[in-house]
């Protein structure tokens, strides 16, 4: 059985298409010719490394503050990664955490920014 709209090979039984999300109950009747197709959204890869990405934004910025511009970054990129797949699935573990990690991320490197400002107008005043 294929999906009629992106021509992915699906198992049977199967009521959405893996690829795209696409409905293929009520297509069953009808029969489609196979198509190479390249699947970027039924792909676990990108599960995995918006969730790693999330993760590493979350906890590094909650333990290593001063990096925290790196940890953003981390953040935003499994953030985008995770709404890549959210076409499919409407809310994620990955895309939480990614937004969790932002969060804290821009905390942190606000909080970074005012620690060094506070020690400048001390080191300049002493």
């Amino acid at each position: 059985m294929f999906c009629t709209k992106c021509g992915t090979q699906l198992p049977q039984g199967a009521s959405f298409c893996i690829c795209c999300g696409a409905s293929v109950v009520a297509e069953r009747s009808q029969t489609v010719s196979p198509q190479p197709v390249r699947c970027v959204y039924g792909k676990k890869e990108t599960d995995t490394a918006s969730l790693v990405l999330a993760i590493v934004g979350l906890a590094g910025s909650i333990v290593c503050p001063p990096a925290a511009p790196i940890w953003l970054v981390c953040a935003i990129v499994g953030l985008v990664l995770a709404r890549r797949r959210r076409e499919i699935m409407q809310t994620t573990v990955a895309s939480s955490l990614s937004i969790a990690g932002i969060v804290v991320s821009a905390l942190a490197t606000c909080l970074v920014a005012l620690y060094a400002l506070v020690w400048a107008m001390i080191w300049r005043f002493a």
